[in-house]
């Protein structure tokens, strides 16, 4: 497997073949620049769907149904309807767990706003139900000095902006996530933490568990992302390609969005 984006097991199989003193690969750069540029593949990443780049250029083909998180589950906003009036914002952190790992791993952060959807005649107890709404997404490999900046900026950019303030930021209380944690609460933002793993009674799940837990909230009907964007489709690929990915952040900050709403 050699996908356009070098991975990790890429970079790895390549490193290992190169003559001493050659410079070494890293995650995320195309193996054959001379060829193909990052620029030019950018370019084509641009004009196909998530899951066609995906499974033609970086040979992880994601189902189109199956899995704990079915795509058929997510709920599309139509591109040329506007957003909807969001009554709370949060922040939900999955980070690297350390300096090293942040060279190969992706910290993530996904801004949602949660809002009303009308009651559906004959369906439930006939009040309106409380939805999530993908806003937006930070995802970068990241040591924790940047991350620190990262985290605030990106706090700054939502709580001043149209839809804040952000009311929450949630953070999976790993190495880095701690220490994040506390470089918000030095700055006066409202952050806790929030292990996926943890159940109601204290006890400790599996990955697997907890992805199941979090599913009922997408298989009942409440989180939604805009039509068209390409960051949002990402993030439906790799919970589809859940548990199977190589990647599994950005269907963590999902996940605990979701037990949070539950």
């Amino acid at each position: 497997k050699l996908p356009a984006e070098l991975d990790v097991d890429a970079c790895k199989l390549i490193n290992d073949a190169q003559p001493p003193g050659a410079r070494k690969v890293r995650p995320g750069e195309p193996p054959f620049p001379a060829l193909w540029s990052a620029k030019e593949l950018n370019g084509l990443k641009a004009l196909f769907p998530a899951a066609y780049w995906s499974a033609l250029y970086m040979q992880a083909p994601t189902l189109e149904g199956g899995g704990i998180y079915q795509r058929k589950w997510w709920q599309v906003w139509p591109a040329e309807k506007p957003l909807p009036d969001v009554f709370y914002v949060m922040q939900v952190w999955d980070t690297a767990y350390d300096d090293e790992e942040a060279q190969n791993d992706f910290s993530v952060c996904i801004t949602w706003g949660l809002f009303y959807l009308p009651a559906v005649p004959g369906r439930g107890d006939g009040k309106p139900r409380v939805a999530l709404m993908m806003l937006g997404k930070y995802r970068e490999r990241v040591e924790f000095p940047t991350l620190r900046i990262q985290a605030r900026a990106e706090y700054r950019r939502w709580n001043d902006g149209a839809c804040g303030p952000v009311d929450l930021v949630l953070i999976e209380p790993k190495a880095s996530g701690k220490s994040l944690l506390q470089e918000l609460h030095r700055v006066g933002v409202m952050a806790m933490p929030w292990n996926p793993e943890r159940g109601g009674q204290g006890m400790e799940l599996s990955k697997i568990a907890s992805a199941h837990a979090a599913s009922v909230v997408l298989y009942g009907g409440c989180v939604w992302y805009p039509e068209g964007k390409l960051w949002a489709e990402q993030i439906v690929d790799e919970c589809a390609d859940f548990p199977a990915g190589e990647h599994d952040a950005q269907q963590d900050c999902c996940k605990i969005a979701w037990l949070w709403l539950r």
